[in-house]
C-alpha cells in the first residue's frame, strides 16, 4: 500500500561543510541545490542534506492519499511533527521520521 522511495533525508549543521565531507570521504556526486538543501546521489539513493537540526533521518513514504495514510497511521501510534510543501512529516512510536508525499 505505502512505498518507501530511494529518498532519505538528513539534517545538517552546516550545509557546505556536509557536501564536501560526503563528496570527498564518501564519493556522493551533489546532483540539485536549493537555498537550504542540497540533493546528492548515493548509488541507487537519494540523500537530501536539510540545513537543520531536526532532520535526522527522515524517509520518504509514497502514499496513494495522505489524508487516508494519515487516518490510518494515527491509531497505529504514528504521530505528525510537521508539515511543508505539500507533504506531512510523521514519527512512529520508534521514533523513525517520515515525509508522507503523494504518490504520483
Amino acid at each position: 500500500m505505502y512505498k518507501l522511495t530511494n529518498c532519505v533525508a538528513l539534517g545538517v549543521g552546516k550545509l557546505d561543510d556536509a557536501v564536501a565531507l560526503y563528496g570527498n570521504a564518501l564519493g556522493w556526486e551533489e546532483i540539485q541545490r536549493k537555498d537550504d538543501w542540497v540533493e546528492m546521489r548515493a548509488g541507487d539513493l537519494r540523500i537530501f542534506l536539510v540545513e537543520d537540526d531536526e532532520t535526522t533521518p527522515t524517509f520518504d513514504l509514497a502514499v496513494p492519499s495522505i489524508d487516508e495514510a494519515m487516518a490510518r497511521l494515527q491509531p497505529l501510534g504514528f504521530r505528525k511533527i510537521g508539515e511543508k510543501a505539500g507533504e506531512i512529516f510523521i514519527e512512529d512510536p520508534y521514533g523513525i521520521r517520515y515525509a508522507l508525499t503523494p504518490k504520483v
